[in-house]
C-alpha cells in the first residue's frame, strides 16, 4: 500500500492581496486589483458569453419574482464575475423594469451555476439591500 500523500501548503498570499467577501466578488475592481477567486467577465465583445449571462439573469429574475410574488423585467447586464469549480459559478449584476410600475428600474445581484446540462440560482437579491439574500430555488437544463 502506498504511503498517503501530503497535502501541498497554500502558497502564500501576496502583497496586497485580500480575500473576498460576498459584497466584494460582485465586484469587478476589486477582482481585477486584487488576486480574489473571482475574475471579472468580458462579455461586451462576446456574444455568446453575454447571452449565457443574459440567460442566467432571467433565470434568476424569474425566480425572484417566483418568491416574491412581483414582476419585474430584465433589462439589461451591468457586470459580472466568474470562478471556476466544479461548474463555472457566475456573479451577475443586472438592471431590471417594474412592469407593474412605469419607469421603476431596481438592479439585482444573483449568484448562478452553470455548467454543460443546467443552470441554477444559488441565491438573489435587491443590489442596495446588502445582507438580504434570497436562496435560489429555480433551474433550468441548459
Amino acid at each position: 500500500m502506498a504511503p498517503p500523500r501530503k497535502k501541498k501548503p497554500h502558497p502564500p498570499r501576496l502583497p496586497g492581496q485580500k480575500f473576498a467577501t460576498l459584497d466584494e466578488i460582485f465586484d469587478a475592481n476589486f477582482a481585477r486589483k486584487y488576486r480574489s477567486p473571482s475574475k471579472p467577465v468580458g462579455f461586451e465583445k462576446d456574444p455568446i458569453l453575454l447571452d449565457m449571462l443574459i440567460k442566467c439573469a432571467k433565470l434568476a429574475i424569474g425566480d425572484y419574482n417566483t418568491q416574491h410574488h412581483t414582476d419585474y423585467r430584465f433589462v439589461k447586464i451591468e457586470m459580472a464575475t466568474f470562478q471556476l469549480a466544479y461548474s463555472a459559478i457566475f456573479h451577475v449584476t443586472f438592471e431590471c423594469r417594474n412592469a407593474k410600475i412605469n419607469d421603476q428600474y431596481t438592479s439585482f445581484q444573483a449568484t448562478v451555476y452553470h455548467n454543460k446540462h443546467t443552470r441554477n440560482v444559488a441565491r438573489i437579491r435587491i443590489k442596495e439591500e446588502s445582507g438580504t439574500w434570497c436562496p435560489g430555488i429555480l433551474w433550468e437544463l441548459s
